[in-house]
């Protein structure tokens, strides 16, 4: 059972960012706020180069913001140095990206424990544990297939169990379904969506997906750096 949170699970406050200095300076990011809560699915709208990858790198603290704060699970951490924030980022934090990026070597069920075996989690503890997010993914028959053997929607589900295997706080998503077909992308974010309310994980997904939107609690707009008043959707469902 999950123990609700008494803060967001992950916070932006007067975000701002840009890039290159003088003239030839961009201004990416202008006074971001932005929660993202426990077991709710967040999307995030926007054309290219709205800045909605910027937004991804900041929360998943691949990128450092120029001011503002940055909250994971009620601390601050902005001023942190690299080493801690990396320890961040394989603990507590998930990521998939546009392509699955599996390792052609490695079977479906040691691409998802790859992050397990990282963090020294016992070898029966972590299979026992990715079998049973494959379970819940229907696609416990798949666990020794290597990825050639899987479809373009297998191996995007097959990365979304390998970024919550480790049952972070927060998964950042950005396009995972860009490359899928309806069928598949609809498959790839209700899976996302059902671990993230099984686990009480936080998500944030960048998208210019128009038929995501109906599995979303929340939807953002991002014009220009700036992000528009949520929208929800769903937004009186229960968990």
């Amino acid at each position: 059972m999950n123990i609700k949170s008494p803060h967001p699970r992950a916070r932006l406050r007067a975000v701002c960012k840009g890039y290159g200095e003088g003239i030839n300076r961009q201004e990416i990011l202008h006074d971001i706020d932005l929660e993202l809560h426990e077991g709710t699915l967040t999307l995030l709208e926007g054309p290219s180069g709205s800045g909605k990858s910027t937004i991804l790198n900041i929360l998943g603290l691949l990128d450092r913001a120029d001011s503002g704060d940055i909250e994971l699970d009620g601390r601050i951490i902005v001023d942190l140095p690299e080493k801690k924030l990396a320890r961040l980022r394989n603990e507590e934090i998930g990521f998939i990206f546009q392509t699955a990026d599996l390792i052609p070597r490695m079977t479906a069920l040691e691409n998802i424990r790859l992050p397990l075996d990282i963090q020294g989690t016992g070898r029966r503890r972590a299979d026992q544990r990715v079998m049973e997010i494959l379970e819940k993914l229907n696609m416990g028959e798949l666990a020794k297939q290597p990825p050639e053997k899987l479809s373009g929607g297998q191996r995007q589900r097959v990365a979304t169990a390998r970024a919550l295997v480790t049952q972070p706080k927060l998964l950042v998503a950005d396009e995972p379904t860009s490359s899928l077909d309806s069928e598949n992308a609809v498959q790839t974010v209700s899976a996302i969506q059902d671990l993230c309310h099984m686990m009480g994980t936080a998500v944030i997904l960048a998208t210019h997906d128009n038929r995501l939107r109906q599995h979303a609690d929340v939807i953002l707009s991002l014009r220009d750096g700036n992000l528009a008043a949520p929208a929800t959707s769903n937004a009186s469902r229960k968990y």
